[in-house]
């Protein structure tokens, strides 16, 4: 009798295993990794069924969408005060995004699954480096006959996300400054992995438009910036150690944001803060030809249906920070309040304000 519960049972997953293939898939290739202990892990999560390995997808992989996101959007300007026109300078930084305690872990009870009997905690991406709590796969009827059992993975070990960032701003006329965030499309190693992105952001002076020469009787500068960013990595996987010649994975990630800056210049030193709105959203997108194996046999599978994403973050965010000059030379700092808080810091080299 048990045996047979079996049969049934491989016979649902092999009618599901595209879903579930495609869930073991995105997962490997976020942790950067084909080592086979690795896959094994992650496959103890998928085999309840493609309803819970999409919401475990979206537990484990959210907080990495978000923190991209939010550095994409971050770090754009340190002052209030526009450039005169045609002046520029050139900014190489980086934003450091913290992802939250409650970010890095997700119990079990709280995402509606199914097919997994469990109450206990997984790790997300950014959580600890150790696995997380045993799941079964049971019958939801029977629940004294469990088909397999397995742990959560774990996390990266890391609460935080680095973004790099270079910059060229410009001065424009009409107290309006242009910058570019650009990075052409890089060939990564010999695998023919690719990554890529693309900043657009303006900055304006309403003021000085508005009150001309009264202008200087404010104590402060005002300035309205909106910015844009897109960013995408491609790779080419080795899936069960081999690249069938199709396949390829891509990460997109798109944002922008916008801010009202105020700022005022004492000497070398100009503080500002900062109230704004951010938006981003991610996906993973895959196409290609895969093979795949699991305890019912192996198969292949067309990952061009391959589409998750997460949810867009939306978040009102407060920035307090400083530059200080010298000469050609300039340092900014701040440190930004918002759903993932983040600290921005780096150097600038030009000419104007």
């Amino acid at each position: 009798m048990f045996s047979l519960y079996l049969n049934n049972q491989k016979s649902k997953i092999m009618k599901n295993i595209s879903l579930i293939r495609k869930a073991m898939f995105v997962l490997s290739i976020v942790f950067f990794t084909n080592q086979a202990n690795a896959q094994d892990a992650i496959g103890n999560l998928f085999k309840s069924g493609p309803d819970d390995a999409g919401k475990l997808i979206n537990a484990y992989l959210n907080p990495l969408f978000t923190s991209l996101g939010t550095g994409l959007n971050s770090g754009w300007s340190s002052t209030a005060k526009t450039k005169g026109t045609l002046k520029f300078d050139i900014k190489a930084g980086a934003s450091f995004v913290f992802v939250p305690k409650e970010n890095q872990s997700y119990n079990l009870k709280d995402l509606g699954l199914t097919g997994i009997v469990g109450e206990g905690s997984g790790q997300t991406i950014f959580g600890n480096n150790s696995p997380g709590d045993i799941i079964q796969l049971q019958d939801k009827n029977n629940l004294k006959n469990p088909i397999s059992a397995g742990k959560l993975p774990s996390g990266l070990g890391v609460n935080f996300m680095p973004i790099p960032q270079i910059q060229l701003t410009v001065g424009l006329p009409k107290n309006i400054d242009l910058s570019l965030r650009f990075v052409p499309t890089l060939k990564l190693g010999d695998d023919g992995g690719q990554i890529g992105m693309f900043g657009i952001g303006t900055k304006i002076e309403p003021l000085p438009l508005i009150l001309g020469s009264k202008m200087k009787a404010l104590p402060f500068d005002l300035a309205i910036a909106a910015n844009y960013s897109r960013f995408k990595y491609n790779i080419k996987p080795k899936f069960d150690g081999a690249n069938n010649g199709n396949q390829e994975v891509s990460l997109n990630v798109n944002g922008y944001n916008i801010d009202a800056i105020f700022s005022k210049k004492i000497a070398f030193f100009t503080p500002f803060v900062a109230f704004g709105y951010n938006n981003a959203n991610a996906s993973v997108v895959a196409t290609g030809n895969y093979a795949f194996t699991t305890v019912a046999g192996s198969t292949t599978f067309d990952g061009s249906s391959i589409n998750f994403s997460n949810t867009p973050t939306k978040n009102a965010q407060a920035t307090l920070g400083f530059e200080l000059h010298f000469f050609f030379v300039k340092f900014y700092a701040s440190y930004t309040a918002a759903k993932y808080n983040f600290f921005n810091s780096g150097i600038g080299i030009g000419i104007g304000n």
